[in-house]
């Protein structure tokens, strides 16, 4: 079973015309390691779109560099969940 790790880089305004919603992306350096013996699995860089209504990963980014199905949707559900919640802070 893997462990997750996220860490933002950098937030920066998403460059849209006519943006009421104030949308910003969120690049999220996530490593994935194997829980019992630590080696490193998959190292990726996640821009992540996000505003007021919803968090959207790009999920190509994420199957560049992950094969494993259910790597790719837990990596997907966890990092929308961690940008979700600190959402008001970034």
């Amino acid at each position: 079973m893997p462990q997750y790790i996220f860490d933002i880089e950098d937030v920066y305004p998403a460059n849209i015309q006519n943006d009421q919603l104030n949308t910003k992306i969120a690049e999220v350096r996530t490593e994935v390691i194997d829980r019992y013996n630590g080696t490193l699995l998959y190292n990726v860089l996640i821009p992540v779109t996000f505003h007021a209504y919803g968090v959207y990963p790009e999920i190509s980014s994420i199957s560049k560099v992950i094969e494993k199905n259910y790597v790719k949707r837990e990596v997907f559900f966890r990092v929308r969940r961690y940008i979700k919640k600190l959402r008001p802070f970034l």
